[in-house]
């Protein structure tokens, strides 16, 4: 899985300020590498991912329960069907309708606070695109209840 530095560097400037505004953080520079690393450090802030845990809906702490449950990733067709598409913007686009703040569904919701991302992974049956809890904010996050699973028949 690629780091959240990895995958924060890729995004314009623009998704880099949204996400920072959905922390409350101020970046320092210009959509660069310093920014990058100051919301490096405020999303591995176990404080401020508990805030933000705490101010997601249901909804939204379920999606991430469900990633956590499958191993941090999910199909993004199977993702997107549960929990919304994810609508394709451009910094233009985003900057006229500001999605993050009325997102759609849950999934743009998420994807605009930086807790899951899309990527493309090579398997043996060809590339996947897949939806994933970046870099070790798995392991920040609350984790689900594992259930036992007792072998035999349900009682009556």
């Amino acid at each position: 899985m690629p780091t959240l530095e990895r995958l924060l560097i890729d995004y314009e400037p623009d998704m880099l300020d949204i996400i920072a505004d959905m922390w409350d953080v101020d970046l320092p520079g210009d959509g660069g590498t310093e920014d990058v690393e100051a919301l490096v450090e405020i999303m591995t802030d176990p404080d401020a991912v508990t805030q933000t845990w705490e101010r997601l809906s249901p909804e939204e702490q379920a999606a991430l329960l469900k990633l956590q449950a499958n191993g941090g990733r999910l199909s993004f067709s199977r993702f997107a069907r549960e929990y919304g598409e994810l609508r394709p913007m451009g910094p233009a686009r985003r900057e006229r309708e500001r999605p993050w703040l009325d997102p759609a569904n849950v999934t743009e919701s998420l994807y605009y606070r930086g807790l899951i991302a899309r990527i493309f992974l090579r398997e043996a049956t060809g590339s996947q695109e897949y939806i994933t809890i970046p870099g070790i904010l798995p392991d920040l996050l609350p984790k689900p209840e594992i259930q036992e699973v007792m072998p035999g028949y349900p009682a009556l």
